[in-house]
């Protein structure tokens, strides 16, 4: 994983009703709480409120009652810098206090954001900056007292041309013995290093 070329993500790319939990490079989405002795699962929506930017946003799957505590959780493949994203309500009605937690790689709480949604709106959510310490390995989303909420824009930092590796040099499959000189080199596709 490199560090050094975010990605944003607007989830126009998968349809409506899609669930997402590892189909995004670089995080699993998930939900850890119960919902009428089934746990709802992160998926595609079109809000009735609209989104930030597109049409599409991710939410939880509906059925359960009003107040329901499901939490969105973030989970990254590795620590990131910043991670930014919009959070709303997936049904246009006035919204509440969504809060927002970022743990590191070890689980100890590391920042803590109310944000509010009231009147529909949605609140932009950012955590850490590009010059701080890669440390945020995961982050929750929870929106304690009303209907789920939605995130979009969301985006951290993923190389989707990580570095590769080639040897030259000696001869694949080649048998050797003592010392060797192996030659080869190592890139980057776009040219991070």
């Amino acid at each position: 994983i490199n560090r050094a070329a975010p990605v944003t993500l607007h989830h126009d790319g998968f349809a409506t009703g899609t669930i997402i939990t590892t189909q995004i490079p670089g995080v699993v989405i998930s939900t850890d709480e119960s919902c009428g002795g089934g746990s709802p699962k992160p998926i595609i929506v079109v809000p009735a409120g609209g989104t930030a930017s597109g049409t599409k946003a991710l939410s939880l799957q509906t059925g359960c009652p009003d107040f329901s505590p499901d939490a969105l959780w973030l989970d990254f493949d590795g620590p990131q810098r910043m991670v930014s994203f919009c959070v709303g309500e997936s049904t246009g009605l006035a919204g509440a206090t969504i809060e927002v937690r970022a743990y590191n790689t070890g689980g100890g709480l590391i920042s803590t954001q109310s944000v509010s949604t009231a009147g529909g709106t949605r609140a932009l959510v950012v955590i850490g900056s590009p010059s701080g310490p890669a440390n945020i390995g995961y982050i929750r989303i929870k929106n304690p007292i009303d209907l789920f909420e939605t995130i979009d824009d969301l985006q951290f930092d993923y190389d989707f041309t990580p570095p590769t590796a080639q040897i030259d040099e000696p001869d694949f499959i080649t048998c050797v013995c003592d010392s060797v000189t192996v030659r080869g080199i190592a890139c980057d596709p776009d040219a991070v290093y």
